[in-house]
């Protein structure tokens, strides 16, 4: 018969080991379900390609907890004659078309649609122009195909070495300090650079100017663009006349609506209709400063 010492150690050494090998049953459920290939997933079902790059197929495997499982081997094969090749497991295009490829990983199969798109020159880029606390705009590309013919199916990728003036975030260009920033548009292989101007809007208004009326604005020092637009007709412009005070101003070369100043201590800004005649024309237009 064991002594009560005894029992007691016995009885220690059992309950230690339950405690250590024996988890609950939705633990053993989860480790056995861990790293079990369940499904493919794709990024997207069509992929766009632009440039000279290879293209990582968009596919992953996945458990049944959505966990990543690595792909050790998997099949890519092309549905028909195409423009698209398959190397080293990953898709370039050789010309312009359209192709469908199937990746089979195991018994798991997936198809993806692949657009060839090839962009071989940039036009000159629209301008990007972001008000300070405004909302986040898309940049625009006008990228062009090998028969110069404008592409209007892009996927590229967007980063800017300023990002004190402006932020990348979702596509979209987001605003963070007056300034201009240089974003560069990566089409995978080949790129551009669009330039960002971040202004803040210190005055805007819309004018209806009778003939002989004069409207003004104080600025203080600082480098200002001034736009004056007219809402009725091109012809209105013709008619306003624009005035500075201390400040050093120049036409821009693309538009005779805006202007680009520089005042060095403190000046102002005045429009007036040019027509003296009471039944004269009303001019009608949007200043922002």
């Amino acid at each position: 018969m064991r002594s009560p010492v005894a029992r007691r150690i016995v009885l220690a050494a059992c309950t230690t080991a339950v405690l250590a090998c024996g988890p609950d049953a939705r633990e053993q459920a989860r480790m056995r379900a861990g790293g079990t290939p369940a499904r493919l997933e794709l990024d997207r079902d069509t992929l766009v390609i632009n440039g000279p790059s290879a293209v990582r197929v968009p596919v992953r495997l996945v458990d049944i907890a959505g966990a990543d499982v690595p792909i050790e081997t998997w099949d890519i094969r092309l549905a028909g004659d195409s423009v698209v090749r398959i190397r080293d497991g990953r898709i370039v295009c050789e010309g312009r078309g359209d192709a469908t490829i199937v990746v089979t990983v195991a018994s798991l199969e997936r198809t993806v649609v692949v657009r060839c798109r090839p962009v071989i020159a940039f036009g000159f880029p629209p301008p990007l122009e972001i008000a300070l606390r405004g909302p986040a705009l898309p940049v625009r590309v006008h990228a062009l195909g090998p028969a110069q013919q404008r592409e209007e199916l892009l996927a590229f990728h967007l980063r800017t070495p300023d990002s004190s003036i402006v932020e990348i975030r979702d596509g979209l260009v987001h605003p963070l300090s007056v300034g201009r920033a240089s974003i560069v548009v990566d089409l995978g292989g080949i790129a551009t650079a669009v330039t960002a101007s971040v202004f803040e809007p210190i005055a805007e208004d819309t004018l209806n100017l009778v003939p002989g009326e004069f409207r003004s604005w104080p600025l203080a020092a600082g480098r200002y663009e001034i736009a004056v637009l007219p809402l009725r007709d091109a012809a209105g412009l013709k008619l306003l006349a624009m005035e500075t005070e201390g400040a050093k101003c120049v036409r821009d070369s693309q538009s005779d609506a805006l202007i680009h100043c520089n005042i060095r201590l403190a000046g102002g800004l005045g429009v007036c209709n040019q027509v003296m005649i009471v039944l004269g024309y009303v001019v009608r237009a949007l200043i922002w400063v």
